[in-house]
């Protein structure tokens, strides 16, 4: 079935587990109950993993990218329940988690690059490992 709301698709319900609207010509035969379930815990860690993920992602990309999938993997549990108080917080938290992850694929990226292209250079001028064995070896003399 497809919400005429939102587009998402869903079986075996009558309210979209996305946005919470209730199929076309099944509204009378949705409970209250079905409609006034409320999600378990409270959305504070999506905010903090969305925020942790945007933090780390420049410094350490790795860390921004695992923070960012679990920042929307927690988001997730709270948009299937329409009207909730912490919807705003999650809605959020699911955002920075979203642009958390981009960036710290983004800077995964630029500097494997970054890397690759140092190595080939010091691979191709074979001088410049040399003055850098020097030096090293100058800094353990002193």
């Amino acid at each position: 079935m497809k919400c005429e709301k939102c587009g998402f698709y869903y079986e075996g319900s009558r309210v979209c587990p996305n946005c919470g609207e209730v199929a076309t010509g099944e509204a009378d035969k949705v409970t209250d109950a079905t409609t006034q379930q409320k999600p378990l815990g409270n959305p504070t860690p999506v905010l903090v993993f969305g925020i942790l993920a945007l933090a780390f992602a420049l410094e350490l990309p790795p860390l921004g990218i695992i923070f960012g999938i679990i920042g929307l993997v927690k988001a997730k549990n709270y948009f299937s329940f329409a009207g909730y108080p912490g919807a705003g917080q999650a809605r959020a938290g699911k955002k920075l988690a979203t642009a958390g992850l981009i960036v710290g694929i983004v800077m995964t990226v630029v500097l494997t690059a970054v890397i690759l292209i140092l190595v080939a250079h010091v691979n191709s001028h074979p001088e410049i490992l040399q003055e850098i064995e020097e030096a090293v070896e100058n800094a353990y003399t002193l």
